[in-house]
């Protein structure tokens, strides 16, 4: 039986949401129980972007302690970090230490929501630490330009980064920029859609640069889950793009 792990939920009340509508921690664990398909997600909160990283994180925390007794669920966080050094306790190495505190599963970067960019120059030392720890980057495809993560990862060739969101529309440019970087996964996603789309990927590129992620609760999990079930693949390389492509990069942060 295939195992699903997914990589992409964020929770959080947006911009233009009631406090009350807003999905939570206990609505992952709920949706996981609903599907049945997936039993483990890594999940990150709007408040890490809308609001300041270190707010959002300790909600995150706090939702990852809350619900850590959820029976045969396996919630991680995906933590976020201040990308310059401008207030107390922002330094590199200090913020990598405490979102290790939480066991982190990767950290969230959002560079076009927070007015920052996404550069060589912007946090070396952070990419530096980064790439160090194996501690992968999660970002959606509208936070960065390619020529922006191309610059990246060209000059952190260690660095792992997780895309998420990337629209079928993208599948030529993201194709060529992830042969450029060894260390750039894709993110399936209900975004990502087309014909055999997937089986491209994984004869092109090698199954192992996908991850499973659904983009809950923008959309719903079941069509993501049935986009790798019915993909003409392997059963073994299916089971590793649902899950264990993702578990082996969590066994590697250091």
């Amino acid at each position: 039986m295939i195992e699903f792990f997914d990589a992409d939920v964020l929770i959080g009340r947006l911009i233009d949401q009631d406090l009350a509508e807003a999905p939570t921690m206990a609505d992952v664990a709920a949706e996981l129980a609903r599907t049945g398909a997936a039993r483990a997600a890594l999940v990150t909160n709007t408040r890490i972007y809308l609001s300041n990283p270190a707010w959002g994180n300790d909600d995150l925390a706090a939702d990852l302690d809350a619900t850590r007794d959820e029976a045969g669920v396996e919630l991680r966080g995906i933590f976020g970090l201040d990308t310059v050094e401008e207030r107390p306790g922002t330094a590199p190495d200090e913020q990598i230490e405490r979102v290790m505190a939480h066991h982190a599963a990767g950290v969230q970067f959002w560079p076009a929501h927070c007015a920052y960019e996404f550069a060589s120059w912007q946090c070396p030392r952070l990419f530096d630490l980064l790439s160090q720890r194996r501690l992968p980057i999660f970002m959606h495809a509208d936070q960065a330009s390619y020529a922006q993560l191309h610059e990246v990862m060209q000059r952190f060739d260690r660095l792992t980064i997780i895309l998420q969101r990337v629209p079928y529309a993208a599948t030529r440019p993201i194709m060529g920029l992830m042969r450029a970087c060894p260390g750039l996964r894709l993110c399936t996603s209900p975004h990502f859609v087309g014909n055999q789309v997937i089986e491209q990927f994984a004869h092109y590129l090698g199954h192992e640069r996908l991850i499973f992620g659904s983009g809950l609760f923008t959309y719903d999990q079941l069509p993501a889950v049935a986009q790798v079930m019915y993909a003409r693949l392997d059963e073994d390389h299916k089971s590793a793009i649902a899950g264990g492509n993702l578990r082996r990069l969590l066994e590697a942060i250091q």
